[in-house]
């Protein structure tokens, strides 16, 4: 008599695909074409961006959720960059912004834009380091204002809560709302040490990206 053969039931074959899709992720990754930790993710940007030795400080979120930030320091440099998930190939950067802090300077300060392609939405992050005895900040923008055809000097505060230590260094990163680059001259971040005196960083560049 012949034994009739078991078929799998729906569960064994649910395992058996999920291992075999484990499996070939854990191939892709050692071999870096599946990223499966962000932090695959921000050494690749970290190379493009020549930030040597780069460590993240802080993982942070816009408020829209719409990916993962991280700062991350290296050599002489902090960069902010924007990671995503796909799942067909892990997480991947989809921009970052790079600033030198080689010059030893008191306040050292990025600023980037990340526009969404679906809604045009902008997404805009100030971030930097600063020496020990700063403890505020602000952000002085002049733009360009077409209706009165003149400059127009606006200062937006730092949240305190968004300056932080770490490792023995100071940092900030935080999200500007209601200001957009379009009509953008100009931007520096001003710090007020212990003493009251005025620290001011270099005139921040701009970094750009859609998604």
């Amino acid at each position: 008599m012949k034994r009739q053969k078991a078929c799998p039931t729906r569960r064994r074959t649910a395992l058996r695909r999920w291992g075999a899709a484990l499996l070939l992720a854990a191939v892709l990754a050692g071999t870096g074409m599946y990223r499966v930790l962000p932090g695959q993710a921000v050494a690749v940007a970290a190379d493009r961006g020549d930030v040597d030795h780069p460590r993240v400080v802080k993982w942070v979120s816009d408020r829209a959720r719409s990916g993962l930030y991280s700062l991350v320091e290296g050599d002489d440099a902090l960069m902010l960059c924007l990671l995503r998930f796909s799942p067909t190939g892990g997480w991947y950067d989809s921009g970052s912004a790079v600033v030198e802090t080689w010059q030893n300077a008191a306040v050292s300060a990025g600023i980037c834009s990340h526009n969404h392609r679906q809604d045009g939405r902008e997404v805009l992050f100030l971030f930097g380091q600063v020496a020990a005895d700063i403890r505020r900040l602000e952000l002085e923008v002049t733009t360009w204002e077409e209706e009165a055809e003149a400059l127009t000097v606006r200062t937006v505060p730092v949240p305190a809560e968004d300056l932080f230590e770490e490792h023995g260094r100071r940092y900030f990163v935080t999200e500007l709302e209601d200001l957009s680059l379009d009509n953008w001259i100009e931007g520096r971040v001003l710090g007020w040490t212990d003493s009251g005196q005025i620290r001011t960083s270099e005139p921040l560049l701009r970094w750009y990206w859609n998604t």
